[in-house]
């Protein structure tokens, strides 16, 4: 009965890796003698296995780690202190101890993570090619190097729930209830007493209940779901006759509702077929049933049917008719009540319609995968291609040649912008770059400007330059070098151009309509917004003042004006080193008078006095800036001093202008910005004391500071940003996202030095 949920993102060393396994990862146990190696083998060796990891290749990741590690003691997360050599006690993090070799507890906690993780990946993978067992296998080796991580250990409890071990299920269910209280794990673990019988069930139901009640969704949706499993459980523990709910020749005398509730108690006791019986008597009995009731009743009608085949105990190829249930029927059955559901939604109010519909979607999921796997590749691509909401965002999970053939089928049915997104995740499930483009240029070969919608074509281009940054004109040159096409088909497909930067692309797109551009206020927006995202500073400024010609009285126009005269000024002040700020004065006096409230150019124009030496009027707009309602006086300090900090002649007067900013705004937050500037503008030491105090004054919490200290790390900060992740590991040391940083922080300059 229980379902596999899909697993959220896990924030561990690993980032964010997904991908499909090419062999089986790891079997037994890892070695109990695990030694630890110096910090420079570490590094190289921790690079091999993420290298591995980003391949796929599990078995690679496992070997790895049981050669250097050990699976961490019941109780106790991996590498959560107690290292005996190259450490300093529990607290001591990577780089602590003599010549900065990490603890024995900081690679354990590396290789207990990767370990699990990629015993976890090939679960999943056997879970896709129907080997229930082999999941167990894999899930239960991840739980060994993880013995403390609820994720794991719920999973494990969903494979034991899936084959009907349902003791093995509650232990798993238990011990992720311990780690990580939740939901879902106390609603599987509440079924699987349920259908553990009435003893176990009598046992365990009082702590069950209270739990259930205590994680219970606020919504309508988790008081049903109390209700129904309280009723469940009432039933079972009592022994109630259920001949009444079972034996459907006497329940089909009951009222509808009632037999929904009967053919739902029968499905979650085993008894598909009567469950798949009793709830097509409810909807055949009475066909104005509320759309909730419909929906679940019809939903769990489908369920019943695919665990009827899927108890039928055989993890082959499953053919077209299995069991008296034929696939392809079946499936176009679950794609009709969808499409239909969703055309009395959208007449109809019903506040559990999503609740409903998300049911369909993952029967439609199903759906699709057993017509595939039947060879019924029409039944399985309309399937798919009804299956919105979470499961569509995950269609790059599908193997490619199951993308390749949807996105065909798509091709056929579509008739706008859907079959876009079936190409991309077709391009995303391929290994390499060179696949992806080939794929995307499979698509586009297939559809030409005339024969498809001009943005589902926009839309792949602007794919294939995603994963190639060597923009192909050709793709472009379809609709540039057409001269019947629309003016609106140009300008998106200028848009394009301009998001790759090919500013001579947008020329050309946009050279056939010039005298309609200049004319049609509505053309002319878009077109300088078009200009402005190819960095085409001229072209944009000249667009908006011909606007501002048209519709003199837009405020919009007019802010969208200043701003690029503000850009201009900009320009002029920082070319030559200032030379031309009489020049920049008058632009930004210009664009002061458009919109007075702008704050770029209220800053810029205070630097010019300053350049000038002009101090009273410099301080004179100083104080119209930090009186300007759209920006508190803080930020309005950091906006001045950042600009003052960009020219030599006047850093220290930008940076006392930060000092200042500080005093008003003394949070994290505030350190932060100022540490930033003083970094970009040559301040190394200032930069240094104000990230350690942004730090501090984030309490060395750990959501607040990784960010920053990652932005250090990225932008070539490495030593600040290898003292902060030190500092934060000692405040805590179990995360394995700080013990990943630093060691990828120590690669780094492990490469810069050599």
């Amino acid at each position: 009965m229980a379902k596999h949920h899909k697993r959220t993102k896990k924030k561990m060393i690993l980032g964010d890796m997904t991908g499909k396994t090419a062999s089986a990862g790891g079997k037994g146990v890892p070695s109990p003698s695990p030694q630890p190696v110096p910090a420079a083998d570490f590094a190289t060796l921790a690079n091999q296995a993420l290298k591995a990891f980003n391949r796929q290749e599990w078995s690679t990741v496992v070997n790895l780690a049981k050669r250097y590690a050990s699976p961490a003691p019941a109780g106790r997360r991996a590498g959560a202190g107690g290292g005996t050599s190259g450490g300093t006690g529990p607290d001591a993090g990577p780089g602590a101890g003599e010549e900065g070799a990490p603890t024995i507890s900081a690679q354990t906690q590396f290789w207990a993570g990767i370990a699990a993780e990629a015993h976890f990946r090939q679960a999943l993978d056997y879970l896709r090619e129907g080997r229930p067992r082999a999941v167990i296998a894999e899930l239960t080796n991840a739980t060994k190097w993880m013995p403390d991580d609820g994720i794991y250990l719920y999973h494990l409890g969903l494979a034991h729930h899936r084959l009907g071990y349902w003791q093995d299920a509650l232990a798993a269910y238990e011990k992720a209830w311990q780690v990580a209280p939740s939901w879902r794990v106390a609603y599987h673990q509440a079924l699987a007493a349920i259908q553990s019988g009435p003893e176990i069930l009598a046992a365990q139901w009082e702590v069950l209940w209270n739990r259930l009640q205590s994680t219970a969704p606020k919504k309508a949706a988790g008081r049903v779901a109390l209700a129904r499993l309280a009723a469940w459980a009432k039933c079972t523990i009592n022994r109630q006759p259920l001949d009444l709910v079972i034996d459907w020749e006497r329940a089909h005398q009951l009222p509808p509702l009632v037999k929904l509730e009967a053919g739902l108690f029968c499905l979650v006791t085993g008894k598909h077929k009567t469950a798949a019986a009793l709830i097509e008597k409810a909807l055949a009995a009475d066909q104005d049933l509320p759309l909730s009731y419909r929906l679940a009743a019809t939903g769990a009608q489908y369920l019943a049917e695919f665990l009827t085949w899927q108890g039928s105990g055989s993890e082959k190829t499953p053919r077209a008719k299995v069991k008296g249930i034929n696939i392809g029927a079946w499936t176009a059955r679950v794609g009709e009540l969808t499409q239909a559901v969703l055309d009395k939604s959208s007449r109809h109010e019903d506040p559990n319609i999503e609740e409903g519909l998300n049911c369909l979607y993952r029967l439609l999921w199903h759906a699709g995968w057993l017509a595939w796997k039947a060879g019924l590749v029409d039944a399985a691509g309309a399937a798919w291609s009804l299956a919105h909401g979470d499961d569509k965002d995950n269609l790059h999970r599908l193997p490619p040649e199951v993308l390749h053939n949807l996105a065909l089928f798509k091709e056929k049915t579509a008739e706008d912008v859907e079959s876009m997104e079936y190409w991309e995740s077709y391009a995303e499930s391929l290994r390499n770059k060179g696949q992806a483009k080939a794929a995307l240029t499979l698509g586009m070969d297939r559809y030409t400007a005339e024969q498809m919608a001009i943005q589902v074509y926009l839309h792949l281009c602007r794919i294939a330059m995603q994963i190639d940054a060597d923009i192909k004109e050709e793709w472009l040159l379809n609709i540039i070098n057409n001269r019947h096409a629309d003016p609106l088909d140009r300008l998106e497909t200028a848009e394009v151009a301009a998001s790759a930067r090919e500013a001579q692309l947008v020329r050309r797109a946009l050279l056939p309509i010039q005298h309609q551009i200049v004319t049609d206020p509505e053309l002319l927006r878009r077109a300088a917004l078009i200009y402005n995202q190819a960095e085409m500073e001229k072209e944009e400024l000249a667009a908006w003042e011909q606007l501002y010609r048209l519709t003199p009285d837009d405020q919009k126009v007019r802010t969208a004006l200043a701003a690029a005269y503000v850009t201009k000024g900009e320009r002029e002040l920082s070319a030559a080193a200032g030379k031309n700020r009489e020049r920049a004065r008058e632009i930004f006096r210009e664009a002061l008078q458009l919109d007075p409230e702008n704050l770029d150019g209220q800053a810029y124009l205070a630097c010019c006095y300053l350049l000038n030496g002009d101090k009273s009027a410099a301080q004179a707009q100083i104080d119209k800036l930090i009186t300007n309602n759209n920006i508190q006086p803080a930020g309005a300090l950091f906006r001045f001093g950042k600009i003052l900090c960009g020219f030599t002649q006047l850093r220290e007067i930008g940076l006392s202008y930060v000092k200042k900013a500080l005093k008003l705004d003394g949070s994290g937050n505030a350190y932060a910005q100022a540490a930033d500037i003083c970094f970009a503008s040559g301040f190394v030491n200032e930069g240094r004391r104000f990230a350690r105090r942004a730090i501090k004054e984030w309490h060395y919490q750990l959501d607040a500071s990784l960010g920053f200290v990652r932005y250090l790390f990225v932008n070539g900060n490495l030593d600040i940003a290898l003292e902060l992740a030190k500092t934060l590991y000692r405040h805590h040391p179990d995360s394995s996202q700080l013990c990943c940083l630093i060691y990828e922080i120590q690669l780094k300059q492990r490469d810069e030095d050599t």
